[in-house]
């Protein structure tokens, strides 16, 4: 199963799901013009369980969406740690606007790690009533 993970930055997508047993791509390892073709390639081309994070998400057919939506001075202040920098409430507005439709909303970290572990144990029962 492909589950894609969004929210604004330092919301703590990363952080919540860092210790979870499964195969994870960023879109922000990846660099160059391309950088979102070449990610959703990669999404694509993923043959096992993968947990696929960005802010906006992108449209890969076949995932679950999730997007973590906690407040927007918790996720300030997570950004401000990480980038040194502040992060504007205009640009979290923004982020909001354009994400893609999702199917499940966690509004804290521990929620966001339940929903996605929840996804994967239905996935592997699914694949063993298959079989």
């Amino acid at each position: 199963m492909k589950i894609q993970i969004t929210g604004v930055p330092g919301s703590g997508k990363t952080t919540a799901t860092e210790d979870l047993k499964v195969s994870k791509i960023d879109i922000a390892t990846y660099t160059g013009r391309d950088r979102e073709t070449q990610f959703i390639r990669d999404a694509m081309s993923h043959r096992s369980s993968l947990l696929i994070e960005s802010a906006c998400g992108c449209e890969i057919p076949g995932t679950k969406v999730v997007r973590l939506k906690v407040a927007v001075g918790s996720a300030q202040q997570n950004f401000y740690t990480r980038e040194k920098c502040e992060l504007p409430a205009s640009l979290i507005a923004l982020y909001n606007d354009v994400m893609i439709p999702c199917h499940y909303i966690a509004y804290d970290t521990e929620s966001l790690k339940e929903i996605v572990k929840e996804l994967i144990k239905e996935n592997k029962e699914d694949k063993r009533q298959r079989t």
